[in-house]
């Protein structure tokens, strides 16, 4: 992600997404990688929903050919 000049971070275990955590993202574009299990795509919409209102946009990213 660097090397395309991109900034990149993510949000460990069972965390959960607090103000706090979605504040430094206000105003960007946001691309979150869903990890491809049931589990993962709760995580990844749970975070898109925390992020509405606060970033630019949001958008939840599928990878093809990806093993659970």
């Amino acid at each position: 992600v660097a090397s395309l000049d991109l900034v990149a971070t993510t949000i460990s275990g069972s965390t959960i997404w607090t103000p706090e955590l979605a504040e430094p993202l206000r105003d960007r574009d946001v691309l979150i990688l869903v990890d491809n299990d049931t589990a993962g795509t709760a995580k990844a919409e749970k975070a898109a929903l925390a992020l509405q209102g606060i970033a630019a946009t949001v958008r939840l990213v599928l990878l093809p050919d990806m093993p659970p």
